[in-house]
This record gives structure tokens, C-alpha cells and sequence, in this order.
């Protein structure tokens, strides 16, 4: 978490705001996210949370993370 730390206030430094800002952000698009009926599009933002529920902008972070990660590397980007 120390890293998506310096994330978020690198983030906020780029766009002259506070780290709260930027988490607030993020949560208000998790938020409008998952107003999406789609049940796979639910399961989705679900399997981000450690809880099952709305997941926290760190633990949303981490995972598109992970996501796009997967992606760039089948996809040849980064070789």
C-alpha cells in the first residue's frame, strides 16, 4: 500500500490537489461504476473489494493494475 501511497500523491501534486481529492475522485468513479446493472460488470467491481462490496480506491488501483498488466504483456507492450 506504501506504493499506491506515493501514487496518490504523485497524482495530486501533477493536478495542484490533496491526496484526499484524489481519493475522493476515484471513489465518486467506483461509485458511478458500479451503478452498471450488468451482473458481470458487478461481479467485477465486487472481486476488486476484499469484502465483496465497493472497493476502496487503493484496492480498486491495485487491481486495474493487475488487469491492465496482464493485458499489456499478452499484448506485447513493454517487450
Amino acid at each position: 500500500m506504501a506504493n499506491i501511497r506515493k501514487i496518490l500523491m504523485r497524482i495530486a501534486a501533477e493536478n495542484n490537489t490533496t491526496v484526499a481529492e484524489v481519493r475522493r475522485e476515484i471513489s465518486l468513479a467506483i461509485e458511478e461504476g458500479m451503478k452498471n446493472s450488468d451482473p458481470a460488470v458487478q461481479k467485477n467491481w465486487r472481486a476488486m473489494s476484499r469484502t465483496g462490496g465497493t472497493p476502496t480506491p487503493e484496492e480498486a488501483i491495485i487491481a486495474l493494475s493487475k488487469e491492465l498488466g496482464g493485458r499489456m504483456g499478452k499484448s506485447g507492450w513493454g517487450s
